[in-house]
Formats: C-alpha cells, sequence, structure tokens
C-alpha cells in the first residue's frame, strides 16, 4: 500500500487552533518528535516537582495536627522528626516501615495502628504522581499526531492552475494520457488497498498504516434487508437488498478541514440485482455468440438505437473461456436509467459481473455470483459453473451537500445535479449561495469542495471496476487457475458492493489531503475549479492529519500543569511563611490583646525544632557546646570560634557526642605514656587529665556537665602541659 510519507509535506510547528475542539479547548501547540520528546520530559519533572511540594504541604499538616505534648514517647517523636523531614512520600513510606519494623516487638500491633494511615497516604501520593508524571502528556493532548499542514505546493498549484474559465480542460497529449492513466490506476489501488485494511478488517484502524487521516474510517450504516430500489419486476428480491448510509460527514471532524464555514457531506447507495428474464437475448455476430441487455429507457437523442421489449440497449457481452471474474459497467449515467421510480438528483450505475468458466465445487446461489450449470473437470466431482454470460447488480448514488447549521438537513444541495452540467461552476457556486448567502463563505466552501470537482466520479461504484489487474473482486482472492476454492455465501455479492463502497469513502479522505498539498495525481491537467484565487487557497494551511514525526498538545492542559504545579511548588517552599502569616492575620481578627493558644505555639515551635540543623543544634546545645542563636529559624548558628561535640565511639553500638578536648587530650596521653618507655623524655599520669565520658542518665549528665565546668581551669592547664612534652619529644 502506498501512503502520504511524511516527507512529502511540511507540518506548522508552533501554536495554532484545532477548530473541531474550539477556540480554548482547541489551541494546540505542534513540535517535531525531538522537542516533543524533550518537552514530554519537561513535563513529567515538573509534574515530580509538584509532587514534591504537595507532599511539603501535606507533611506540614500532618506534622500540625499530630503535635501534641500529651504523649512524647520514642514513637511520636521519631514520627514527627519524619514527617518534618522527609523529601518527599516515597522517602517518608519507606521510612516509616522501617520504624515500624524496629518497634514491632515493643509496641506489638499499636505500632501499625499510629504509622498505617500515615504510610498509606504517603505511598498514594507517590503513586499518584508518579502516574501523573507518566500520563503528563496523554493529559496535555488532544490528539497527540494531529497537525496542520503547511504546504507551499499547494499555493503553487491554485495559483498555476487558476483560470478565468475555471472548468476548462487544456489539451492533452497521447503520453500525458498514459501517464493520467497510470496514476488513475495507481490511486485507485491505493484506495482498495486502504478500504481492506483499514475498512474490512475490524482491528485494522489501529495499524500505524490506517492513522495519517483525523479519521481511520469514515463512519457508516448498512441495511442488508432493503426494498427494491426500482420497479418490483426488475429486482430479483423484493427484500434482501443493500443500502448505505454515510450519515453527515462533517468537514472538520470526518475530513480534517480546519476552520469555518464548515459544512458537511452524506453519501447513499442503493444496489440490487437485477433479473435478466426479459431483458437480454442472444445473438450471434461474427460467429460468436453475444448476449445483450436491455435495461436502458430510450432516448430521443439517439439515433438507430437498438431496442428490445420497448427498452434501449443497455449492454452486451461475447461469451468466452476468462478465468477470473471480470465487471463491466454501463457507460451511459442518467437519472432515470432504469423504468420504475424517479432518481432525481442521483446517479444510476450497473454493474455486469462475468465469471467465465470459474469453476465451484458447489452451486452458488449468489444471485450476481449464481453457478448452477455442472461441467466435467479434474479432480473427479461436479464443478458448477456460472448459467450466464453475465449478472447485473445496478446501484443508486446520492452525494448531499449540506450547511450543519440547519440540524434538520433542510439546506442541502444533491451534488450530482450540479456535477453534470457543461457549465457547473458558476451554477455551483449560485447554488451555495442558497446555503451559504455570505459570500464568502460560499467562496471559502467551494475551494474546499474542489476536490468534488475533479473526479466526481470517486462516489460512483464503477470507476473501481474500470481496468484490469485492480484487486476490485474480493471473490478474485480466492481463485487459483480457474478454481475458486473459496465457498461463496449468498450474500457475497453484497461484501462485494460495500467494498467498493468502502474503496470511495476511502478516497474521499485522501483526495481532501492531496487537495490541500497540491499533489494530486488525479488533476494535473486540469484547470483550476474556483471561482477565484481566494476560494482556491482557502484549502491551503487549512488540513489536518495525523503525523508520526510530530507531536501537538493542548495548551489549556499545559496551562492548567504549569499553573496548578507552579501553585503546589511554591506554596509547598514558602508553606511555614504562609501558616505564620494566616496565624497572625488569624489572632488579629479573633482579638488582637489575646495571644496565641499554647498548642498552637508548641506545634510551631516544634516544626522549626524537629528540622535536621535544629535537632542538632539541641543535642550540642544540651551538652554545652556552643552559643548558639536563631534558634527559631530554620538555619542555627553559633558564635565565630566555639567548638562542638564529636561523635564518642569507644562504644560502637551506642555513639554519644562528647568535647572534642577529651578526644584528643586521650591520644596525646596515650601516646606520651608509650614514649616514656621507649625514650623516658617526660612523666605524665592518666589519672591527672582523664575525664569521665559521656554518661546515659540524666543525672550522670548534670554531673558530668557540673564537673567539666569546676574543672575548666585545671583541664587546661593539664592539657597544656601535655602539650609541652609532646613538643620536647618531637624535638628528641
Amino acid at each position: 500500500m502506498s501512503f502520504i510519507k511524511p516527507t512529502n509535506y511540511d507540518v506548522y510547528t508552533g501554536f495554532w487552533v484545532n477548530t473541531r475542539h474550539g477556540q480554548m479547548h482547541g489551541s494546540t501547540l505542534t513540535l517535531d518528535r525531538q522537542d516533543g520528546a524533550l518537552f514530554i520530559a519537561f513535563l513529567a519533572l515538573y509534574v515530580g516537582l509538584a509532587g514534591q511540594g504537595t507532599w511539603r504541604i501535606v507533611r506540614f499538616l500532618l506534622h500540625r495536627a499530630y503535635s501534641s505534648t500529651k504523649t512524647p514517647d520514642g514513637i511520636y517523636n521519631q514520627r514527627q522528626a519524619i514527617l518534618r523531614n522527609s523529601e518527599s512520600g516515597y522517602s517518608a513510606a519507606l521510612e516509616m516501615i522501617q520504624l515500624c519494623f524496629v518497634w514491632r516487638k515493643r509496641e506489638a500491633w499499636k505500632i501499625w495502628i499510629r504509622m498505617l494511615p500515615l504510610m498509606g497516604l504517603s505511598l498514594l501520593l507517590s503513586l499518584a504522581f508518579a502516574v501523573a508524571g507518566i500520563l503528563s502528556s496523554r493529559v496535555t493532548s488532544n490528539d497527540i499526531n494531529e497537525v496542520l499542514l503547511l504546504s507551499q505546493k499547494c499555493r503553487d498549484f491554485h495559483m498555476d492552475n487558476y483560470s478565468v474559465i475555471p472548468t476548462r480542460v487544456l489539451p492533452v497529449t497521447s503520453s500525458q494520457a498514459a501517464v493520467n492513466s497510470a496514476n488513475r490506476f495507481m490511486k485507485k489501488s491505493e484506495y482498495l488497498a486502504y478500504a481492506l485494511q483499514c475498512y474490512r478488517i475490524e482491528k485494522g484502524q489501529s495499524s500505524a498504516n490506517c492513522q495519517k487521516y483525523v479519521q481511520p474510517r469514515l463512519p457508516y450504516t448498512k441495511d442488508k434487508k432493503a426494498t427494491c430500489p426500482f420497479a418490483e419486476d426488475l429486482c430479483i428480491l423484493r427484500s434482501g437488498n443493500l443500502e448505505l448510509d454515510t450519515g453527515y460527514l462533517f468537514s472538520d471532524t470526518h475530513l480534517g478541514i480546519n476552520g469555518s464555514p464548515r459544512f458537511s457531506l452524506r453519501q447513499t447507495r442503493y444496489c440490487a440485482p437485477l433479473t435478466t428474464e426479459g431483458y437480454s437475448i442472444t445473438v450471434t455476430e461474427n460467429g460468436l455468440n453475444v448476449t445483450e441487455y436491455y435495461y436502458s429507457q430510450l432516448s430521443e437523442h439517439l439515433v438507430n438505437q437498438k431496442k428490445y421489449n420497448g427498452l434501449g440497449l443497455t449492454y452486451s457481452v461475447i461469451s468466452d473461456n476468462s478465468t477470473f471474474y471480470k465487471v463491466d459497467e454501463d457507460p451511459t449515467v442518467f437519472e432515470n436509467l432504469l423504468p420504475g421510480r424517479n432518481h432525481s438528483g442521483a446517479m444510476v450505475s450497473m454493474l455486469f459481473l462475468s465469471s467465465g468458466i470459474i469453476q465451484n465445487s458447489s452451486p452458488v446461489v449468489d444471485p450476481w455470483f449464481s453457478t448452477s450449470n455442472t461441467t466435467d473437470s479434474s479432480p473427479p466431482g461436479d464443478q458448477y459453473v456460472s448459467n450466464s454470460p453475465a449478472n447485473v447488480i445496478s446501484c443508486v448514488t446520492r452525494v448531499h451537500i449540506c450547511n450543519p447549521s440547519y440540524a434538520d438537513g433542510s439546506k442541502c444541495l444533491k451534488s450530482f445535479n450540479l456535477l453534470q452540467r457543461e457549465d457547473d461552476s458558476a451554477h455551483f457556486l449560485k447554488m451555495l449561495s442558497g446555503l451559504w448567502p455570505n459570500i464568502d463563505e460560499g467562496l471559502s466552501v467551494y475551494g474546499a469542495l474542489g476536490f468534488l470537482k475533479y473526479p466526481y466520479e470517486i462516489f460512483n461504484p464503477d470507476i473501481f471496476y474500470l481496468g484490469d489487474n485492480l484487486p476490485t473482486i474480493l471473490s478474485s482472492f480466492t481463485v487459483l487457475g480457474r478454481r475458486q476454492y473459496d465457498t461463496i455465501p449468498p450474500d457475497r455479492w453484497q461484501d462485494e458492493l460495500e467494498y467498493s463502497f468502502q474503496a470511495s469513502l476511502a478516497s474521499l479522505q485522501s483526495l481532501v489531503v492531496e487537495t490541500a498539498m497540491g499533489i494530486s495525481e488525479w488533476i494535473n491537467y486540469v484547470k483550476g475549479p474556483c471561482q477565484s484565487r481566494e476560494a482556491c487557497l482557502t484549502m491551503c494551511n487549512r488540513q489536518i492529519i495525523n503525523s508520526p514525526l510530530h507531536q501537538s498538545f493542548s495548551v489549556l492542559g499545559i496551562s492548567l500543569i504549569i499553573a496548578l504545579g507552579g501553585m503546589l511548588i511554591i506554596t509547598g517552599f514558602w508553606i511555614e511563611w504562609i501558616a505564620a502569616g494566616l496565624s497572625r492575620i488569624s489572632v488579629r481578627r479573633r482579638n488582637s490583646h489575646k495571644p496565641a493558644s499554647r498548642i498552637s505555639v508548641y506545634a510551631r515551635l516544634e516544626w522549626h525544632a524537629m528540622s535536621v540543623l535544629q535537632l542538632q543544634r539541641l543535642a550540642h546545645e544540651a551538652l554545652g557546646f556552643g552559643t548558639w542563636t536563631r534558634a527559631n529559624h530554620m538555619v542555627p548558628i553559633t558564635e565565630s570560634g566555639d567548638i562542638l561535640g564529636i561523635l564518642d565511639i569507644e562504644d560502637g553500638k551506642h555513639p554519644t557526642l562528647a568535647h572534642p578536648s577529651t578526644t584528643r587530650t586521650m591520644e596525646l596521653v596515650e601516646v606520651s605514656t608509650s614514649k616514656k618507655e621507649k625514650e623516658n623524655s617526660f612523666t605524665t599520669t592518666e589519672d591527672s587529665i582523664d575525664f569521665p565520658r559521656l554518661p546515659k542518665t540524666k543525672s550522670g549528665q548534670e554531673s558530668f556537665l557540673s564537673r567539666v565546668r569546676m574543672e575548666n581551669g585545671r583541664f587546661d592547664k593539664e592539657v597544656s602541659s601535655a602539650s609541652e612534652g609532646w613538643e620536647r619529644f618531637e624535638r628528641t
């Protein structure tokens, strides 16, 4: 299957409005694939930052809610410390799990009751923002691959082909005619292939090959039990005929034409098998058996027209021994080709299927593929061939062009009436003015409908049966040699006609895009269809397609993510100051002379005190290490030159804080004692400078601090003496 390749078109990158979604929801940002990937990564990171901001808000509120002086046990303090210092819900949940695991033997099930709600909330928040980060691109996208075509070829094409005589066809040389014929064959093959893959296969529309248009396939309904659209004596079936109806196909929703004015198309097709009895005769011409079919109403304009039973000759076929299915069509098109009902404004077409000598293993009752005659064949067994040189199906096709502003469908035109006129351009525009009184709107619709003017036969079922070797007949896929290996069901003819209908819808989708791109090979020898340049150019830069090389994002979605995420990030960073400000405002409104409650003051100070730097201050200050200021701020500081405690790791399972001088003096004593044994350079005793380690009880700690203060002078003197001894040792 051939497709519009990404290298064949230019795409507008930047901000634009997809009118199908409205001015607000349709505001779109289109980027190429590389920039789009970077933007998606940015959104994911941004959502992650918003998640951290949300957790900072939640942990602050929870810390305030749990703050209390009633039960300050170990679990309470550790829980408050985790809430205060965890940077994400995920890390908080992990620390809480560790907390529960360690306390499980002492607190049993009570620890889980106290911690499970917090763990669940933190994990839920983490998971929610992780998923939001992953799906952020989907949330911000209307249709992630919808892009606006930007084709200079479209403008060049319409400018080159514009003419004040819109419908005049330029002289075509034989070589040009051959090229045009080849182009038509190629395009019809593409449409049939697209119909086969994207319409007939139920899940085919999800494949990449079916994603180039805004709609992988156009919708339609079918009625396989329709009544006969002609005189009853013409139809083989009074019911059980086929009706296909697209309903209203809107220019923006289904065809991807961006902007206004909008228009809609509707195609209906009624098909029925016709009887040949009384409408055909077999004659001999030049020694060959020729079957002639007479269905056409006699026309006074045709001289010497052959007649049979009061009808004119419609088609003739020579009986042959062909081993393939062949469909011929009636080359004349009349509104009332067949007697019976009036089909004004419609196209009536007739399809004659010749099965030749294709053999079937069983009789076929399908009226188009009917076989009942037996023949000898190899391998042995009865084989059945067609009992008629040709079987006939006739279809009535209507196409309506409507203004969707009128919901009742009263403002519609029958396009085939317009397309059959020689002076149809001016007449078409005049008729459109009845639907769109505004001249500019009428010209815009006329330019957008330009694809109808080129090969109007895209709506004609005959077009896909013209030309040999086209994959038009589904039943031919299972023919090998002269043998049909498939069992043809009684309603196969309906599948065949539905297939050609699907191909016409595929051609409609393709021609709209190709006309906007200015690359349609169908029309490279036809003057522009428009009444003015402005009408022609309305199609340029208005066509939407799906591009695998680009990504489109909803500006509304992006704005919401940026705005809400920014609020969460900023609020999370300034939550303490915001809470303090709100508290002051509340106090002022309540009673300017009444101080804040002790509980609220405690909760606020506990939040500050539980930070890492404040916990560090509390530990050192409790042991008398350093002179601290800014105790109620985020970052406390000491006086310049203050020495703080360091870890005493004598008990590796229970390290404590100790004065750094104690540790250095012990090291000096150990070194000097060792040297005394070797050099006998100076004398000192460990008892004279030994200070007790930090006790592990509160009373012991108070005694320790008192002793340090009282013996401060002697301590400094002994340290100085030890240092002098060390210096003498080094000189020796």
